[in-house]
C-alpha cells in the first residue's frame, strides 16, 4: 500500500502472524456460518445483531451481513420490541463511526448510516421535532468535517457530506429557511475554497464546488458576487490563474475550468464570451511559453485547455478556417507529448474540422 514501510519479519514473528492469522480466519468462518444459520431461520435478535456486530468488525465489506443488519433493525421497529430504540439508534450511529475511522473508504459502512438517518423518524414511541432532525444533521455535518480533516480527498466523505447538507436544505419550507439554504450552500462554497487553498489536487473539492456554483448563481446570497455572473466568472478565473500557475501539470482545476467555461458561458452576450476566451487563451499561452522556457516541451494541460478554448471560439462565430488549422497544430503536438491518448486528443477537432470540411466542399 502507498506510504506503509515494508518490514521484514523473523522467522519466528513470521509463525507467530501466521498463527494468529490462523486464528482470525477461524473466527471469521465461524461467525459466517453462524450468520448464515440465523439468516436461514429469520432470527431477528438483539443476539443476532451482536454477532452480526462481531462479523462485520471483521470484514465491513461483507454487503450480505450489512443487509442482514437492517433486516434486524427493521423486524425489531416492526414489532415494536421491548428494546430502547433511541439507545439502539445511537448505537448504531457509534458503530458505523467506529468503522469510519478505521474503514474510511467502504461504501457498505457509508451506505449503513445513510439508511440509519433515513430511518430515524421512524423510530417508535419517540417524539420527532424538527428542532431535533436540524441537530441531527448539525452533529452529521461536525462528524463528516472532522473525516474529512483526516483526509481531505476521500470521495465518500464530500458524497456524505452533499448527502447530509442535501438533508438540512430540505428541512426549508418557507422564505425565512429558504434564506438559510442558501446561506448554507455559501457556507459550503467557502468551505471547497479553505480545502482547495490547502491543497489544489482536491479533485473532490472542486467536483462540490461545481455542485454548488449553478445553486448560487439560481439563488444568487444578497450582495454576493453571485448576484452578478460575469464578474463571478472573471473572479473565478483569476482563482484558477493562481491556480494553474502554481501547479501547471494538475488536472483537477483544469477540469474544473473546462466546466466553468462550459457552463457559464452560454448565458453571457456572445461579444462577453469571445472576450473572456480571448482573455483566458493570453493566460493559458504565457503559461505555456513558461512551462516551454523551463521544460523544453509544451504542457500538455495548457495545450488542452486551448483546444477546449478554440472549440467554444468556433462555436460562437470566430474564423473558423484559422480555428481549425491551429487546432490540427494543437493535436499534432498533444499527440507527440501524449501518443497514448492519440484518438483522444484527435477527437478534440474531430467534430468541427468534419463540419467544417463539408461546409467547404
Amino acid at each position: 500500500m502507498h506510504g506503509v514501510k515494508r518490514t521484514h519479519l523473523s522467522a519466528q514473528l513470521r509463525e507467530q502472524k501466521r498463527q494468529q492469522d490462523s486464528n482470525k480466519i477461524a473466527t471469521y468462518r465461524r461467525l459466517n456460518e453462524q450468520i448464515l444459520a440465523l439468516r436461514e431461520a429469520h432470527d431477528y435478535s438483539l443476539e443476532s445483531l451482536a454477532k452480526n456486530s462481531q462479523l462485520l468488525a471483521l470484514n465491513p465489506e461483507y454487503y450480505s451481513a450489512w443487509n442482514y443488519r437492517r433486516e434486524i433493525l427493521l423486524a425489531l421497529m416492526a414489532a415494536l420490541a421491548d428494546v430502547d430504540f433511541v439507545d439502539l439508534f445511537n448505537r448504531e450511529l457509534h458503530f458505523t463511526l467506529l468503522h469510519l475511522k478505521r474503514f474510511p473508504k467502504c461504501y457498505w459502512i457509508w451506505n449503513h448510516r445513510v439508511w440509519v438517518l433515513q430511518h430515524f423518524p421512524d423510530i417508535p414511541s419517540m417524539e420527532i421535532t424538527p428542532a431535533l432532525i436540524a441537530k441531527v444533521w448539525q452533529t452529521e455535518l461536525a462528524i463528516v468535517a472532522k473525516l474529512l480533516e483526516q483526509d481531505s480527498r476521500n470521495f465518500h466523505g464530500w458524497h456524505y457530506r452533499r448527502f447530509v447538507t442535501g438533508q438540512m436544505a430540505a428541512l426549508a419550507t418557507d422564505h425565512e429557511t429558504g434564506a438559510a439554504r442558501v446561506q448554507l450552500a455559501n457556507i459550503e462554497f467557502e468551505y471547497t475554497t479553505q480545502k482547495i487553498n490547502a491543497n489544489l489536487s482536491n479533485y473532490s473539492a472542486w467536483h462540490q464546488r461545481s455542485k454548488l456554483v449553478p445553486q448560487l448563481l439560481l439563488s444568487p446570497p444578497p450582495g454576493s458576487l453571485f448576484e452578478r455572473p460575469s464578474e463571478f466568472l472573471t473572479t473565478e478565473i483569476a482563482y484558477l490563474t493562481n491556480a494553474m500557475y502554481t501547479d501547471a501539470a494538475d488536472s483537477s482545476h483544469w477540469l474544473y475550468l473546462h466546466w466553468l467555461l462550459c457552463e457559464l458561458l452560454p448565458t453571457m452576450p456572445e461579444a462577453e464570451q469571445m472576450a473572456t476566451l480571448v482573455k483566458v487563451q493570453g493566460v493559458v499561452e504565457e503559461l505555456n511559453e513558461l512551462e516551454v522556457e523551463d521544460d523544453g516541451v509544451d504542457n500538455k494541460w495548457c495545450l488542452v485547455c486551448m483546444g477546449w478554448i478554440k472549440k467554444e471560439m468556433y462555436r460562437i462565430g470566430g474564423d473558423k478556417g484559422k480555428l481549425v488549422e491551429e487546432m490540427l497544430v494543437l493535436v499534432a503536438k498533444l499527440v507527440e507529448i501524449d501518443p497514448m491518448r492519440k484518438g483522444r486528443w484527435e477527437d478534440l477537432v474531430g467534430s468541427i474540422g468534419v463540419e467544417h470540411e463539408i461546409q467547404h466542399r
